[in-house]
């Protein structure tokens, strides 16, 4: 998936669990600021001779099998508001 898919997903993505009623504890993540993190790991890696977890950057998933609902709700700490609160 190239960055602009994954940027656009993201966006359409975390605008529907908003919808839901998901509130997220990291109010300020910057996803282009967490695909740079991840470019710096990956380098880190390459240059000490470890193996980057594949997993863990969402750019090696194609966009239809990536499930960004987990990734926002686990990377932004997202949980629902039940209305009995």
């Amino acid at each position: 998936m190239t960055v602009e898919q994954l940027r656009a997903l993201f966006n359409k993505t975390r605008s529907a669990l908003d919808a839901e009623g998901y509130v997220f504890v990291d109010q300020k993540f910057d996803l282009d600021e967490y695909l740079a993190q991840n470019q710096r790991l990956r380098k880190a890696c390459a240059r000490y001779g470890k193996v980057f977890p594949d997993e863990s950057d969402p750019l090696t998933f194609d966009a239809e099998s990536f499930d960004i609902r987990s990734f926002i709700i686990g990377t932004l700490g997202g949980s629902k508001v039940s209305d009995n609160e």
